[in-house]
């Protein structure tokens, strides 16, 4: 179950990853302020304030129908949702029918209604399938190809003669941006932990679409 909605203004996010990048974007160029997970104290009137919620478990429609059920839910008045593509960007967007009430398009990855948005994640080069980790890719072979390429790649190669690392194209992707991570950053091996780490990974070019959804939701 999600969290109740506890400021104006909300943005559902995939998971804890999304969260972190989400806060830090919100913070460093929108300039606002924001809270995640469960928040126990009285509603936030704060124009300024938004309310980050992981949905974790996307792919359970009860979790959405419950939370447009909160106590709070009528009280939000602007409503981000920033979720991966994964596999199916259809399906992915069908989930949120009951909150944005568009017709999918194949061609697009960025939706709004109204005071409502959804951001599908997806590949550079495909708008129906993708997730964030395929966003961090491509910043990181903007900003570390060679570490990245030649470390971590062979180092995948090479474990594949000796381990199995099974057919789940996201599963294998996400691993290897873990184990780059795991030698870039010092202090947090997560993908918040490299854009707290390098902060001219926030500078990319490759998240002005997110940026832009958020600004354009929330400023």
């Amino acid at each position: 179950m999600l969290n109740n909605p506890m400021a104006k203004k909300v943005l559902l996010v995939e998971g804890n990853d999304e969260r972190d990048l989400c806060s830090l974007l919100i913070d460093k160029k929108l300039g606002l302020k924001c809270i995640t997970g469960k928040y126990d104290k009285s509603f936030i009137e704060d124009n300024d304030m938004i309310h980050i919620i992981p949905i974790n478990e996307v792919d359970n429609k009860n979790n959405i129908t419950s939370f447009i059920k909160s106590p709070n839910y009528n009280n939000i008045e602007k409503l981000g949702i920033l979720v991966d593509a994964e596999n199916n960007a259809q399906e992915r967007f069908n989930i949120f029918n009951d909150i944005i009430k568009l017709e999918y398009n194949t061609n697009k990855n960025i939706y709004y209604d109204n005071n409502k948005g959804l951001f599908l994640t997806t590949k550079s080069n495909d708008k129906n399938s993708g997730c964030l980790e395929c966003l961090v890719e491509d910043i990181i072979l903007e900003k570390d190809k060679d570490l990245y390429d030649i470390c971590v790649n062979n180092f995948f190669e090479c474990s594949s003669s000796y381990i199995n690392q099974g057919n789940n194209e996201y599963h294998i992707l996400k691993s290897k941006i873990l184990a780059f991570i795991s030698v870039k950053c010092k202090k947090r091996n997560t993908i918040g932990g490299l854009f707290q780490c390098c902060n001219d990974y926030l500078d990319s070019k490759k998240l002005d679409d997110i940026i832009d959804f958020l600004k354009k939701l929330f400023n």
